[in-house]
């Protein structure tokens, strides 16, 4: 076993893992905390593109689009068109049923 600052590592010289590590993956955030994150300019981008609306008539800005892709509430369809992803979805459901 490799060890860092004498601490037991999992992984053997070499890079090769032993059973005993286990990857831990960290948990998509649920949908209505998402939502209640959201500032208005993003809601209101996850509303035009589920309404097919064009969202930069209604004073959306590219930042706000780059932002929710990163997040991954969008993601680019072609050129300049984005869709909602199926976490998108939820969170936009989330919004809707809030009310």
């Amino acid at each position: 076993m490799a060890s860092i600052a004498g601490i037991e590592t999992g992984a053997r010289p070499g890079g090769v893992v032993t059973s005993r590590e286990r990857v831990t993956m960290a948990k998509t955030p649920a949908a209505d905390s998402i939502a209640a994150e959201l500032t208005v300019p993003e809601r209101l981008l996850l509303f035009c593109l589920a309404s097919d609306t064009d969202w930069q008539k209604a004073s959306v800005t590219h930042a706000t689009a780059q932002h929710i892709m990163v997040r991954g509430l969008i993601e680019r369809e072609a050129a300049s068109q984005f869709k909602l992803t199926d976490q998108g979805r939820a969170v936009l459901a989330a919004l809707l049923t809030k009310g």
